[in-house]
């Protein structure tokens, strides 16, 4: 027997191996109020920016990247008194504000965290930064206001999908991170 396409064989499965793994190692985070918790890559930056607002960062794909894709995590008090669909229109006005041409193209309703929410689909350009897509996602749980606001380029997702291991219709590292919020 010779053992040249078996020791190849061997080195592929064990290099397909510990991709995956590299994949897969996540840093888990709840936050101070012990109100959720969130997984994320371990190549990701987390930035606490204050008790209520958390920020994770991911890294720049190539040295030509300018942006890097963020999540913005918000827990506040909610507005007591005031109804889902107001409260989803003064949180897209606030958002289109960062746009120098926004508009939103999404909204419908969506689980995060466990939690009967709302998803909005923004886009625009953004000064200095160039052409984004807000996805921003709100849930109210216990007068809780949970508020989760991914941010990206406009062609990231496309160029994710140009890489020999991503399908399209995947789920961006960023929105696997949304999928992983656990609100208690």
């Amino acid at each position: 027997m010779k053992k040249g396409p078996f020791v190849f064989l061997v080195v592929c499965l064990f290099l397909n191996g510990f991709k995956v793994r590299a994949q897969q190692e996540l840093k888990m985070f709840t936050d101070t109020f012990k109100l959720y918790s969130i997984s994320y890559p371990s190549q990701f930056e987390l930035i606490k920016n204050s008790p209520a607002i958390t920020t994770i960062v991911a890294p720049l794909d190539s040295k030509d990247d300018k942006f890097r894709e963020r999540l913005i995590i918000e827990v506040s008090r909610a507005p007591e008194n005031v109804p889902r669909d107001s409260l989803e229109k003064l949180i897209e006005k606030k958002l289109l504000g960062m746009f120098t041409n926004g508009k939103t193209t999404l909204t419908q309703s969506y689980k995060l965290g466990g939690a009967d929410g709302r998803k909005l689909i923004l886009n625009g350009t953004v000064p200095n930064q160039g052409d984004i897509i807000v996805k921003h996602y709100f849930a109210i749980q216990k007068s809780i206001l949970f508020r989760v606001t991914y941010m990206e380029e406009l062609m990231y997702k496309m160029n994710l999908t140009l890489k020999p291991d991503v399908k399209l219709g995947d789920l961006t590292p960023c929105e696997k991170i949304i999928e992983s919020l656990s609100i208690k």
